[in-house]
């Protein structure tokens, strides 16, 4: 983000339990003087549908975009996802979108 090369970041935590990482990463976010509800996006997982729930509660609360899925990261076999309200109404659905295919056309041209 420093560069300005890129207008957010993504993390990823395949054992999210309650959102404790990804909390913590907002924070520290915030703290360096970045928007998380704006420059971060979440990918969380979680095999216990109850910490899935409560990670999702967490960053529904903190307005942080967000897929949180339940299921097992390692045999990736998922059972329900659930995008955070700052997900829908940030339109990150388009932003990825846009995003792979502007990583195509690159890999196209090269």
């Amino acid at each position: 983000l420093e560069d300005g090369s890129r207008e957010y970041i993504t993390v990823c935590d395949p054992a999210c339990g309650a959102g404790g990482m990804i909390v913590a990463t907002a924070e520290a976010m915030l703290e360096a003087g970045y928007n998380p509800q704006k420059q971060m996006l979440a990918f969380c997982t979680d095999i216990d549908p109850l910490a899935a729930m409560l990670c999702y509660i967490q960053l529904t609360l903190m307005h942080i975009p967000a897929v949180v899925s339940i299921g097992n990261s390692l045999t990736m076999e998922m059972t329900r996802e659930m995008a955070t309200p700052a997900y829908r109404l940030g339109l990150w659905d388009l932003k990825l979108h846009r995003q792979q295919s502007e990583h195509e056309r690159r890999q196209q041209a090269a």
